[in-house]
């Protein structure tokens, strides 16, 4: 993000610096340095009147922006020293005005990937247990997308979080263009068409696979009553899941992996830590897909990155079950 650049021109030249960007990728920027009588004129009893100017980006020919960087979007740099200075005389309204090479340091604020999600709880600087924004960040992992990621204490959120998310959810994700984005399945499809290699697309047919074992499992977690159907529907789900893997597995889409395993994964990890905590409930061992396809997906490399530890999830879930 800096770069530097010699005048050698003097006033009224245009000069080119390349400046750099993340990814190791190279922005060619033009400044036309201004005619003297263009500076701003300086104290009417002596000192100097300084200039910088307000930069536009323009990408040379050679190399892409990185995304998200937008080319038709101004770019307001702090430059220091200025590039040029007018000074007063005492002895009257002479202007002298520098022409010497200068060395300036442009230092350009580029906005990135940003994405808000759940710090754990009672630890704000530790990634916590919403398995929503754990879904994102490996959306952006599988992807090998640069991000920055914020953590949000949820039980103290800060005012400029609720300013990007009135409501107060999380996670919401920012593609480098200042419009923050909210509800993880939005985010997701966002991230697809921005970043499209490689394709995390699942098929239609396929895209629903899973879609009810969370909310039959927070129900069961829940639950009081041993009687009252909860965990029937939770294994009659684990049991569709298996019946697709064995056809069709070892992921939802076979032998790649898509968007609805990054979006189950983590469901599947909260069911597994929070029965086992809560309830001393396994899935059943006689399931060998599932479990197949569990350590697959908690052994990837991208899941382990981006996981809460079990600790954290397991208090994430505590106030509900016990409520």
């Amino acid at each position: 993000m800096l770069s530097s650049f010699r005048n050698r021109k003097g006033l009224g030249a245009t000069t080119s610096l390349i400046l750099s960007w993340p990814m190791g990728r190279h922005v060619r920027m033009t400044i036309t340095l201004p005619s003297p009588s263009r500076l701003p004129k300086p104290p009417e009893h002596g000192g100097t009147a300084s200039w910088a100017p307000h930069v536009i980006l323009t990408p040379s020919v050679s190399g892409e922006l990185p995304l998200p960087i937008n080319p038709a979007s101004p770019i307001s740099p702090v430059i220091s020293p200025p590039i040029a200075r007018r000074r007063r005389t005492q002895g009257g309204n002479r202007s002298l005005c520098s022409g010497e090479n200068r060395q300036v340091v442009v230092v350009v604020v580029a906005m990135g990937v940003e994405v808000c999600v759940k710090a754990a709880v009672g630890h704000p600087d530790t990634l916590g247990d919403c398995p929503f924004s754990q879904r994102v960040l490996l959306t952006l992992e599988e992807k090998k997308v640069p991000y920055e990621m914020k953590l949000i204490d949820v039980q103290n959120k800060p005012d400029w979080f609720l300013k990007i998310s009135p409501e107060g959810k999380v996670p919401v994700f920012n593609g480098g263009d200042g419009k923050w984005i909210p509800d993880s399945d939005v985010i997701t499809q966002v991230i697809e068409e921005k970043y499209p290699t490689p394709s995390l697309v699942t098929p239609p047919e396929y895209a629903s696979v899973g879609s009810k074992i969370f909310s039959c499992f927070t129900t069961f977690l829940k639950s009081k009553d041993p009687n009252d159907g909860s965990e029937k529907a939770l294994l009659t789900e684990l049991q569709a899941l298996e019946e697709h893997l064995k056809a069709h597995g070892p992921f939802i889409n076979g032998q790649n992996i898509s968007a609805a395993d990054l979006s189950l994964a983590p469901k599947l990890y909260h069911l597994q830590v929070a029965l086992e905590h809560f309830k001393g409930w396994k899935i059943p061992e006689d399931l060998t897909n599932v479990h197949a396809y569990t350590e697959a997906l908690f052994s990837r490399e991208s899941f382990i990155k981006t996981k809460a530890a079990k600790e954290h999830l397991i208090a994430g879930w505590a106030p509900k079950v016990n409520a």
